[in-house]
């Protein structure tokens, strides 16, 4: 009796889904400490950018999320790497794609390091953003001033 009681608890334990989720892959544009690699972000970029954020609509997440997982617009004035397909970009902070929240102060200039989805090249995700003035004491130093 108790290997029957065994070999149905295996059978409805097996063909349960897993309830944990798969972790993101680690974000090349982030050191071990959360700062930026500034080295590794901009080998991994497809595109390269400055510009605005607008159109900012924040869906902050109580726990467990604690995260605000906000839509906004990123207007580009400045292309430092590749081209730009888009007059905006539309994006989404999420968990593993667009990872980076928003800072408080969205004004001022951001620096957007991005590529495009491969089944749709006209679904943009960031890796990661910034105020440009964040950048001081980064990995490497910016080529051009800021």
């Amino acid at each position: 009796m108790k290997k029957v009681i065994a070999l149905m608890l295996s059978l409805l334990l097996g063909t349960l889904p897993a309830s944990a989720t798969e972790p993101c892959p680690p974000n090349p544009c982030l050191n071990s400490d959360n700062s930026l690699n500034r080295v590794s972000c901009t080998a991994s970029a497809e595109w390269i950018a400055t510009g605005e954020l607008t159109h900012i609509k924040n869906d902050p997440k109580g726990p467990p999320l604690n995260k605000n997982f906000a839509t906004f617009t990123f207007v580009p004035s400045h292309f430092e790497k590749g081209t730009q397909l888009k007059y905006h970009y539309k994006f989404t902070v999420g968990w593993c794609e667009n990872p980076t929240e928003l800072p408080n102060d969205t004004s001022g200039l951001f620096r957007v390091y991005g590529g495009y989805n491969k089944l749709n090249e006209m679904k943009p995700y960031y890796l990661h953003l910034a105020k440009v003035h964040d950048y001081i004491g980064a990995t490497t130093k910016p080529k051009q001033s800021e």
